[in-house]
């Protein structure tokens, strides 16, 4: 499974999310949604589009030029954007049947030291035990020696309580004594709502 995420910077959030969901609407592309940031630099749009392979991410980009919708969108979108966009190309590593959906998504990411990516993904898998909480995923595109959690919530006390769980029940000193060994500092914490 391939997640894309594409970051635009506007000053007019309302009118780019309409013209993004709208974009992901009439592409029929199958997982598309579109957040913004709860805590975090004001006017940020992300969309983010789910497909099976790298192949089916291709297909529906060669779609997209093909079926005119590029040439119909961008003449819309490039007024209201900076050009302090981004794109990353992440892949799912541990995928979970997690409910999809909820109003809010936790990106978590963490830097890991160079060659116990592995190791950091077997560490957070064990971690996550039986329950569906978390994805974990590698880039494929975009930051090295970084992976990610995602999370989903039905509300931002969820959320918190979630963590303040995970803090208090599931990370056993011997947890943060491996995972100090194999990451480096840095990382970040960004609770999306779903638009």
């Amino acid at each position: 499974m391939i997640i894309e995420r594409f970051f635009w910077q506007t000053r007019n959030d309302v009118e780019l999310i309409a013209l993004v969901k709208s974009a992901i609407e009439r592409s029929q592309h199958p997982d598309g949604r579109v957040f913004t940031p709860v805590f975090g630099a004001y006017g940020d749009v992300i969309m983010e589009l789910r497909s099976d392979s790298s192949d089916a991410a291709a297909a529906f980009w060669k779609h997209w030029h093909e079926s005119g919708l590029n040439d119909e969108f961008a003449p819309k979108v490039n007024p209201l954007i900076t050009s302090k966009g981004r794109h990353e190309t992440w892949e799912i590593l541990e995928p979970v049947a997690m409910q999809r959906g909820r109003k809010y998504v936790d990106w978590r990411t963490f830097v890991v030291k160079p060659g116990y990516e592995k190791q950091a993904v077997q560490l957070l898998a064990k971690t996550r035990q039986t329950f569906n909480r978390y994805e974990i995923l590698s880039p494929l595109g975009g930051p090295m020696f970084t992976l990610a959690l995602v999370l989903e919530f039905d509300s931002l006390d969820a959320y918190l309580q979630e963590w303040d769980v995970w803090i208090r029940d599931t990370s056993t000193p011997e947890f943060w004594q491996e995972w100090h060994e194999i990451t480096d500092l840095g990382g970040e914490s960004v609770p999306y709502k779903l638009r």
